[in-house]
Parts: C-alpha cells; sequence; structure tokens
C-alpha cells in the first residue's frame, strides 16, 4: 500500500509577502505563532532556509506533561515564493515524568 500523500496549504493574508515571509521563516517569529493550542508553545527553533536545509522545533504543553520535537529538509526554496520539505516528527506519548534520558520513540511523517 502506498502511503504518500501530498497535503498542499494555503491562505490568503493581507500583508505584503516579504512580511508574511519573514514571519512564517523566521524563528524568532516561528515561536510566537506555532503552536497546537492555547496550552501549547514552542520554545525553540531553528531554520536554515535553503534547499537542503534543515529545520527544527520543539512543541511542550505549558504545564510541562510532554513535548515533542519536529523537524524537516527543505527540497525547494524560493525566496517569497515557494518552500517545500518533507517532516519528520519526534514523538514521546508519554509524560515527561516517565522518560528515561535515553528514550527516544521516533516517528516518521513524509
Amino acid at each position: 500500500m502506498d502511503m504518500k500523500k501530498a497535503i498542499t496549504v494555503q491562505a490568503l493574508i493581507n500583508a505584503p509577502v516579504e512580511k508574511v515571509w519573514n514571519f512564517w521563516t523566521s524563528p524568532e517569529h516561528i515561536t510566537k505563532w506555532n503552536q497546537a493550542s492555547a496550552d501549547w508553545h514552542t520554545t525553540r527553533s531553528e531554520n536554515d532556509l535553503r534547499p537542503g536545509g534543515k529545520f527544527s522545533s520543539r512543541m511542550e504543553a505549558k504545564d510541562g506533561s510532554a513535548r515533542f520535537d519536529f523537524w524537516g529538509i527543505y527540497d525547494e526554496v524560493k525566496k517569497n515564493e515557494v518552500i517545500a520539505y518533507v517532516r519528520l516528527l519526534s514523538w514521546c506519548p508519554v509524560p515527561l515524568s516517565e522518560l528515561k534520558s535515553s528514550t527516544r520513540r521516533p516517528c516518521f511523517v513524509r
């Protein structure tokens, strides 16, 4: 069974494309807007915005009960036009208090 599926996300934003690009790609902005819900936040973000470059962020529950990292590798980048990537997740669906420092259970999403 072929599990590959393409997802296209589009949005119309009433702002200059350069400003939107900056907010979407700059780590200092990503940590402000990237959250699953109001009780989660992104505590760190890194971004090497170029083909073959990597991005990564850590999302954590504000109460400290869970966290996950996600990262990816850019396939295509055309400034102010296109960003295409493969995203990978590292998810530990158990409370942090139950994890040992050497425990990692990765999950990959492509």
